[in-house]
């Protein structure tokens, strides 16, 4: 029994400056974590909400003919470019909506929105449904946005296609 409380009166003795030392640096380290987030809130506030001018709305009714019903048209197994985004922002996509038809009747098309710069192409989104973000795809400067039929049909065909791109620019 002695030995217990010999170890547990050293324990204490040694623990409570330890334990001193482990708050205050919690605390400090929690400040510090917490004036950061502050200046981050503060800097994203200072750009949030999007202004209207800002405001990128791309419909397919703009390029239609009137009587397409808001479909745009284009050969099978080729593209439909339709916005490029501005030299000195970023395009951040919230939402996409498309419907998709094939107007030649000789069999499916798969349309892909795709997205591609000096460097690189890539694939935004399948046609396959909406999407809606409240964070949205950050697109950069430069970016030139096109919808694709990426079909390995033998036949060429045409792609009917009725779309809303929507998002806002952003300062990069």
């Amino acid at each position: 029994m002695r030995l217990a409380e010999e170890t547990s009166v050293l324990d204490a003795d040694k623990l409570a400056p330890l334990f001193l030392g482990v708050v205050v640096a919690t605390v400090g380290l929690s400040l510090i974590a917490a004036s950061q987030a502050t200046a981050r809130v503060a800097v994203a506030d200072a750009a949030w909400p999007p202004k209207a001018r800002d405001i990128v709305n791309v419909s397919s009714s703009a390029f239609a003919p009137a009587h397409n019903d808001g479909y745009v048209s284009f050969a099978g197994r080729s593209a439909f470019a339709f916005t490029t985004v501005p030299a000195d922002r970023w395009l951040v996509v919230t939402d996409i909506d498309e419907s998709f038809a094939n107007s030649d009747g000789l069999g499916s098309h798969y349309v892909e929105l795709v997205a591609e710069n000096d460097k690189e192409a890539w694939v935004v989104k399948a046609v396959a449904g909406p999407y809606h973000s409240s964070v949205g795809i950050a697109l950069p400067p430069g970016t030139k946005l096109s919808w694709r039929d990426s079909s390995s049909l033998p036949t060429d065909g045409t792609v009917s296609l009725k779309f809303d791109v929507t998002g806002y620019l952003a300062l990069p």
